[in-house]
């Protein structure tokens, strides 16, 4: 009998957009003596996961609606894997801290989804990223009548020995929002595209998705982040307008894994958008 290695690849590249809403006031984020700016600290709250791949949800209720304009990461590059930010209409569950997709079995908290409905991701973290500013008077809006009534933090924690015994330690990762009050003339979103599939070794893969825009607002992405894991070694997204192709962005995404800005290439109605991500294993 002949067995085959092979390994499963996920690829996804996070294109951060700035609608085409018309303004609606006359601003910036950087306001000089705006009262209503703050940081809102999105932390786990102490948690001791127990196995590798572990991944814990902490769910904040956004009681006053605010525009989010940054985000400055608190993690360990080599403790956590990455990080996700979610805007829920219902939070995946009740509990301060839950299981929302541990691998191989974990510790004894509630398994339950990051969201019960209305999921949409805010932001993402890896490799060590630094803090990141959308651009001047540019907002994503939570809260209030936004779709958004729940911020969910998701960790995927990788090495786990420092919250065992003897050591004990207590993990606080997560996401410092910098926000404002102030409403803000251009609202913000993100546009995901992802795929994956298994890879023989000793090869090279390339793997493509894409999907059609056909909504009536023009998007103007202003930064683009991409994710593997190991095996990951190119990923570029492109615009597709009349047969004629328009690269967004193109990384490696061994790379710390922050959103890279680029000259605009708006996507409005009947274009398309396309992802490649291309993949290589060495021998098992």
């Amino acid at each position: 009998m002949k067995f085959i290695a092979v390994s499963k690849v996920f690829c996804f590249i996070r294109l951060a957009s700035i609608l085409g809403f018309p303004p609606v006031c006359v601003g910036s984020v950087e306001v000089v003596g705006d009262k209503t700016s703050k940081n809102i600290d999105i932390l786990m709250p102490g948690v001791q996961p127990e196995v590798s791949d572990t991944y814990l949800c902490s769910a904040t209720k956004v009681d006053t609606p605010f525009y989010i304009i940054g985000f400055q990461p608190k993690a360990k590059v080599g403790i956590v894997h990455h990080i996700l930010l979610y805007g829920c209409a219902v939070s995946g569950s009740a509990e301060k801290v839950w299981d929302c997709g541990t691998m191989y079995g974990g510790q004894q908290l509630e398994q339950a989804p990051v969201c019960q409905s209305g999921q949409s991701i805010i932001y993402a973290w890896a490799l060590g990223a630094p803090e990141f500013h959308l651009p001047d008077g540019v907002g994503l809006r939570v809260g209030g009548d936004s779709s958004i009534n729940w911020i969910v933090l998701e960790v995927h924690y990788d090495n786990i020995d420092s919250f065992l015994p003897p050591v004990n330690d207590r993990d606080y990762s997560g996401i410092i929002l910098m926000t404002t009050e102030t409403r803000q003339p251009k609202s913000a979103g993100i546009y995901l595209l992802g795929t994956s599939g298994e890879i023989a070794p000793h090869s090279t893969t390339y793997m493509e998705t894409a999907c059609s825009f056909d909504e009536p607002i023009e998007l103007h992405p202003f930064a683009f982040r991409t994710h593997t894991h190991d095996h990951g070694k190119v990923v570029s997204g492109y615009r597709v307008r009349n047969g004629e192709w328009a690269e967004i962005g193109r990384k490696s995404p061994q790379l710390p894994q922050v959103g890279a800005s680029f000259d605009d290439s708006n996507i409005k109605n009947l274009s398309r958008s396309t992802k490649q991500c291309s993949t290589q294993t060495p021998g098992f």
